[in-house]
């Protein structure tokens, strides 16, 4: 075994040592579904480096040693500490503004049907397609139209994916204790979470498919650990994601044979390398990087939005010609912060964020749904951190984010409670 291999082998013993520690005290529940996700990718970073074609597809920059793999360890245990500390069997009501919630689900409905019957006949139209699929792929990342939709109906599939942090959280929240039924509600909540994960397939985006999957995975750990549901409610909802997991599952699968099924390399690869390049890549190229993005990695929206420019998106190829590396793969979510700020700021933006996430996500008996949405979007960067920083391309969805939780957690006026008898006597 090689040096390389060597500290690959290390690195995946500390995240079995830290999972085995979180599942003895916590067990499977979300305190513990993201480390399982970093125990899997860091086993896989070493089928991956060992792979018989991965040389032939990238030979890193520099030998990979354990000191980078040490720090995006480090960089993970500290922003695992707010989901420690975030406890919700001390929660006995989440005390929710009515009128604010159903104004959010109306507007997030809305913007779903807007697009709605251009997308689900899309699909219906071509979802034994390969070729449709793959043209769908093609021109998005050469930054064309999709051609699925209108341009009114775009602009609203593209608004509605502003909420995709919050449309989980709303849809369970509809058939919660703490929220008056509403049938239309929560029904319409439901179209648009299935209508986005339909545009992702439509789009033969397999990751965002996976991501809110993973996400919605950890939201209901959430609130059936905290019994939020009358019992009938809980195994109606328990069924409907089964079965919907089961179909999007098959989806994700399709999408997968289409692209790799007939790739020399393999399907096996090809999984290997989204699971497993993080660690790799951020260990072999990104630690030794000439210069640091200040911040255009992460937060290009922003900045190219104060500076005036037209198109504000992240442009690869412009942070290459900085860094000198490739930019258009994984460095896990460290990474992706070590880009923009190199490893002393790195170091203190991650502490800085934990403090703010723990005091933003504080449990207490009576909370808003404030602390729920915060935990959430922090557990969304450790679900997702193997790849990349889940707002990386999602800027606006960050912004809408904070906005909805602070929304809750101001308003948050009594006489806007629901309090049926569930709540009351408790």
């Amino acid at each position: 075994m090689n040096s390389e291999v060597t500290s690959l082998v290390i690195n995946a013993a500390l995240y079995v040592i830290f999972a085995i520690y979180c599942i003895k005290k916590y067990g499977l529940s979300y305190k513990t579904l993201p480390v399982i996700m970093w125990v899997v990718s860091s086993i896989v970073a070493i089928l991956y480096f060992t792979h018989p074609f991965r040389p032939s597809v990238i030979i890193f920059t520099d030998k990979i040693t354990i000191t980078p793999l040490l720090f995006v360890y480090s960089m993970f245990i500290i922003s695992y500490i707010p989901l420690l500390k975030f406890d919700n069997n001390t929660i006995k009501v989440i005390n929710i503004n009515q009128r604010l919630f159903f104004f959010i689900s109306g507007l997030i409905i809305i913007l779903a049907i807007i697009p709605l019957y251009e997308n689900v006949a899309y699909f219906y139209k071509n979802m034994f397609s390969a070729n449709a699929y793959m043209d769908n792929y093609n021109d998005k990342h050469n930054g064309e139209n999709l051609g699925i939709f209108n341009s009114f109906s775009a602009m609203s599939m593209r608004y509605l994916q502003y909420f995709r942090g919050v449309i989980p959280i709303m849809l369970f929240l509809s058939f919660s204790i703490y929220i008056k039924k509403n049938k239309y509600i929560s029904i319409g909540l439901i179209i648009a979470y299935v209508n986005v994960l339909i545009f992702f397939l439509n789009s033969s985006s397999r990751f965002g498919l996976v991501t809110d999957l993973l996400y919605t995975g950890f939201i209901s750990l959430i609130f059936f650990k905290m019994k939020s549901f009358e019992k009938r409610f809980e195994n109606k909802l328990k069924i409907f994601f089964g079965i919907l997991v089961i179909l999007f599952v098959i989806g994700i699968t399709t999408i997968t044979l289409q692209r790799f099924g007939e790739s020399s390399k393999g399907i096996d690869f090809a999984l290997d390398l989204y699971a497993g390049e993080g660690f790799c890549n951020f260990a072999g190229d990104m630690w030794n990087m000439d210069k640091t993005t200040n911040g255009e990695n992460c937060f290009s929206n922003f900045i190219y939005k104060i500076e005036g420019k037209d198109n504000i998106n992240r442009n690869y190829l412009h942070l290459q010609s900085i860094t000198h590396r490739r930019m258009n793969v994984f460095y896990t979510f460290v990474g992706d912060y070590f880009t923009d700020f190199g490893p002393v700021f790195t170091v203190i933006f991650v502490i800085i964020l934990t403090l703010l996430c723990i005091h933003l996500t504080k449990t207490k008996k009576y909370i808003s749904l404030g602390p729920i949405i915060f935990i959430s979007m922090q557990a969304k960067v450790l679900v997702i951190g193997i790849t990349y920083w889940t707002y990386l391309n999602y800027s606006f969805e960050l912004i809408v984010s904070i906005l909805v939780a602070l929304s809750f957690s101001i308003f948050n006026n009594k006489k806007t409670y629901y309090q049926p008898a569930t709540i009351t006597q408790l």
